[in-house]
């Protein structure tokens, strides 16, 4: 998964002062994302 520069302050900005909960939810989120991506990539042969 790639994200520019810009895309990861967003994310950053929207997590900032989020309770705890919520950062953890999103980061497993995100990484669950990530492999869902990598797996298709895999078997595809291709990225997006």
């Amino acid at each position: 998964m790639t994200h520019d520069h810009s895309a990861l302050l967003a994310q950053l900005d929207a997590l900032n002062g989020a309770d705890s909960a919520s950062v953890f939810a999103e980061l497993i989120r995100t990484g669950l994302q990530a492999l869902i991506e990598a797996e298709a990539t895999d078997k595809l042969g291709a990225g997006r």
